[in-house]
C-alpha cells in the first residue's frame, strides 16, 4: 500500500506478463506487423513463403470471436515528431471532422502501421481502473505509443461491447450521426444498421475462391462474418459482420492497408442491398434477434418457434397452411378488440386465409417475368380494343351508305 497507484499497476502487468511471450521492440514493431500480415517472414511480399497467420478459414460458420490474451499490451511504435496542419489555416468542419483545403481531395496515402492481433492485442491500464473503457482507436490504426500504460482497451471488441455501446457512440466512442457521409466514410449513423463494409480496389487476379479465402483470413481477424460476397469484374467486395462493433473495429484497422497483392484497398460503408430477397433476410433476422432479447428479458410467455421444414407433410400448401392455423391459435388467445382488429372477425379470417393459400415468394427475374407478361396482354387487350373500334367504324359506315341508299331508290 506505500506503493504509488503507478508503480503497483506496473508491478501487476510484471507478474501477469508471461516470460514465453517476449515484448517485441517498438523499433520494429511495423516491420513485424507488416511480415505478420502480408504472410511472409520478413521477406518481399510478390516473393515471400506464405505462412498465414490465424490459418485457413474454410467456413465462415467455424469462426469465433476473439480472446483478449493475459498478457501486457506492448508498445506499436515509437513517439515521433510530425509537422502538422496548423488549425487556423482554413476551416473546420464540424459534421466532417476535417480542415478544409486543397489536400483533402487527394488520396489518401498507404496505411504505414497496420494491428495484430497476435502480437499487439494484451492488456492495458484501462483493465484495472476502468473496464468499461472504450477501444483505442489508435490501437486500431497500429501505432499506439503508449502499450500497457494506455487508458483505453487493446482488443478486438467481443459481444460485450455490442450489448453495453449505445446507437450515437461507435466502439471507439466517437460521435456517430444522422446519415452517411457523402463519401460513405467517417462513423456512420445510428439510423441504420451498420454492418456491412464496402472493400475496393481488390486484386482480382486470382481465382474467386481466392478471393474469397484472402478476404476471409484479412477480415476475419476482428469478429465473425456472416458473408462475403465478391464481384470480381468489378474488383470489389461486400463483407456483412454479425456485429456493428466488429464492422466498425474492421473498417478503422482495414482502411488503406495492403492485402496479399499489395495492393491499397478502399474501406467504406456500404449502401443497402436493393435485392428483395437479401431486405426479407435482413428484416427476419431482426425480427429473431428482437425476439431472442424479449425471451432473455422474460418478455414473452413462450419460446419464439419456427416451422421446421422437416415436421411439416408433403404436399401443396401445407406450410402455409401450418402458419394459417398458428395464426389462428394466435389470435384466438388474444383480447376481443385486439381480435377483432387483428383479423376483422370470421370473415376477415377466412378471406386472409383464401388470399395465402398458393402464395409462394418471388425472385427478381420472376418479378420482371410476370410484369413483362402484364404489359404483354395490355398491348394485346389495347390491339383488340382497336380492332373492335375500327370494325364499329366500317360497320357504322356501311349504315349510313345503305341508308343514302334507300333514301335515293324512294326519291326516284
Amino acid at each position: 500500500q506505500a506503493y504509488p497507484r503507478r508503480a503497483r499497476l506496473c508491478g501487476i502487468f510484471a507478474r501477469t506478463s508471461s516470460p514465453r511471450i517476449p515484448m517485441l521492440d517498438p523499433t520494429k514493431a511495423f516491420a513485424a506487423s507488416r511480415a505478420a500480415t502480408s504472410r511472409t517472414a520478413g521477406r518481399e511480399m510478390k516473393y515471400g513463403h506464405h505462412r498465414p497467420v490465424y490459418g485457413t478459414l474454410q467456413f465462415i460458420e467455424s469462426q469465433a470471436m476473439p480472446v483478449l490474451p493475459d498478457r501486457p499490451a506492448r508498445v506499436q511504435v515509437e513517439q515521433k515528431r510530425k509537422l502538422q496542419q496548423a488549425e487556423h489555416l482554413g476551416e473546420y468542419n464540424i459534421w466532417y471532422h476535417r480542415w478544409s483545403g486543397e489536400n483533402n481531395y487527394e488520396r489518401a496515402p498507404r496505411a504505414s502501421t497496420r494491428c495484430v492481433l497476435e502480437t499487439d492485442a494484451g492488456l492495458t491500464r484501462a483493465d484495472y481502473t476502468n473496464p468499461g473503457a472504450v477501444i483505442c482507436l489508435h490501437f486500431a490504426r497500429g501505432h499506439c505509443i503508449y502499450g500497457k500504460d494506455c487508458c483505453y482497451r487493446h482488443c478486438a471488441p467481443n459481444a460485450n461491447d455490442e450489448t453495453q455501446m449505445d446507437a450515437p457512440h461507435d466502439v471507439f466512442g466517437r460521435d456517430r450521426h444522422a446519415s452517411f457521409r457523402d463519401d460513405m466514410g467517417g462513423t456512420g449513423t445510428w439510423n441504420k444498421e451498420c454492418k456491412t463494409l464496402y472493400v475496393g480496389r481488390i486484386c482480382c487476379t486470382p481465382p474467386e475462391p481466392e478471393v474469397v479465402d484472402t478476404l476471409l483470413r484479412h477480415f476475419g481477424e476482428w469478429g465473425v462474418l456472416e458473408s462475403v460476397r465478391v464481384l470480381k469484374p468489378k474488383g470489389c467486395a461486400f463483407i456483412t459482420y454479425t456485429h456493428r462493433c466488429s464492422a466498425e473495429m474492421a473498417k478503422v484497422a482495414m482502411e488503406e492497408q495492403a492485402l496479399d497483392s499489395d495492393e491499397q484497398i478502399n474501406v467504406r460503408w456500404a449502401y443497402d442491398d436493393p435485392n428483395p430477397r437479401a431486405q426479407a433476410v435482413k428484416l427476419r433476422n431482426a425480427a429473431q434477434q428482437m425476439l431472442a432479447a424479449m425471451e432473455k428479458k422474460g418478455e414473452l410467455d413462450a419460446p419464439a418457434q419456427y416451422p421446421d421444414a422437416s415436421s411439416v407433410p408433403d404436399g401443396d400448401g401445407s406450410l402455409e397452411e401450418l402458419e394459417m392455423s398458428q395464426l389462428a391459435e394466435h389470435h384466438a388467445a388474444e383480447p376481443p378488440a385486439k381480435r377483432q382488429m387483428l383479423g376483422g372477425g370470421a370473415a376477415g379470417s377466412a378471406a386472409d386465409g383464401a388470399a395465402s393459400v398458393g402464395y409462394r415468394a418471388m425472385t427478381r427475374e420472376e418479378h420482371m417475368a410476370a410484369a413483362a407478361a402484364e404489359a404483354k396482354a395490355a398491348a394485346a387487350a389495347a390491339e383488340r380494343a382497336a380492332a373492335d373500334a375500327a370494325e364499329a367504324e366500317r360497320s357504322a359506315e356501311q349504315q349510313a351508305v345503305f341508308r343514302l341508299c334507300s333514301q335515293l331508290r324512294t326519291s326516284y
